[in-house]
């Protein structure tokens, strides 16, 4: 499946789905962690490919994506828990970590896990108004 970010240039089309089905359930997977009001999300200076690996040893790995670099995605049983990891888009950035669960348990022990492997920066919310599982959360992991 190739993207365009304009669709306009004959040089802009990238490589981004294994296949449009994989397209599509990545969009739908990536709606609760980058779209909930139930997400937290966090930086992480560098991702190695040993970080990867210890990730998918703790958490089970779904379908990767890539439009310039590729984003990863992991899961807890049943996709009750899950994390994107976007690549930085330019020097200096740092890895975007977008964590969803629908409890704060669920949350907490998800992100819990993942600092076990990657140093990631301060925890917030990319919602306006977030929901109460996330400020339960935010405050545990916090304390």
């Amino acid at each position: 499946m190739l993207l365009s970010w304009d669709g306009v240039q004959p040089n802009t089309w990238l490589p981004h789905a294994e296949s449009f089905s994989q397209w599509v359930y990545t969009r739908v997977w990536d709606f609760a962690p980058l779209r909930s009001v139930g997400a937290l999300e966090a930086t992480a200076q560098e991702i190695t490919a040993a970080d990867l690996d210890a990730l998918g040893q703790l958490l089970e790995a779904r379908p990767v994506t890539a439009a310039t670099q590729q984003s990863r995605r992991f899961a807890g049983p049943g996709d009750n828990q899950r994390i994107l990891l976007i690549p930085p888009f330019a020097a200096g950035c740092g890895w975007s970590v977008y964590f969803w669960a629908p409890t704060d348990d669920l949350l907490v022990d998800l992100v819990t896990t993942v600092r076990s492997v990657l140093s990631i920066r301060d925890l917030s919310t990319p919602s306006f108004e977030p929901d109460d599982t996330v400020k339960r959360a935010l405050e545990r992991l916090s304390g």
